[in-house]
């Protein structure tokens, strides 16, 4: 994980960049499953994909089986992965650091 430090207006701002992996779930009706952040957010989100970052030496296909064990105790086995593409996201909230 990256930590800046950027000033903007005259403040000290830290700014977090990491590498994260998601999974979506979904049903043949196209409904996804969405993972409910009320009491676990740590930025702010109602509501969530399932996933987390990537550890070190770790493919983000390992870090979705691992967090999918974690989060659901759902093992991940004999399943197609689908990548659909990089997004980069940038956290930069001074009440979490």
């Amino acid at each position: 994980m990256n930590l800046k430090i950027i000033k903007k207006d005259n403040l000290d701002t830290k700014i977090i960049m990491r590498t994260i992996s998601l999974i979506i779930f979904f049903d043949k009706n196209k409904k996804i499953l969405l993972q409910d952040r009320t009491g676990i957010s740590k930025f702010g989100e109602e509501w969530g994909y399932f996933g987390g970052s990537v550890e070190k030496n770790e493919t983000p296909k390992q870090t979705i089986i691992r967090e999918t064990k974690e989060e659901l105790d759902f093992d991940l086995i004999n399943f197609n992965f689908k990548y659909i593409g990089k997004h980069d996201i940038v956290f930069c909230n001074k009440q979490f650091f």
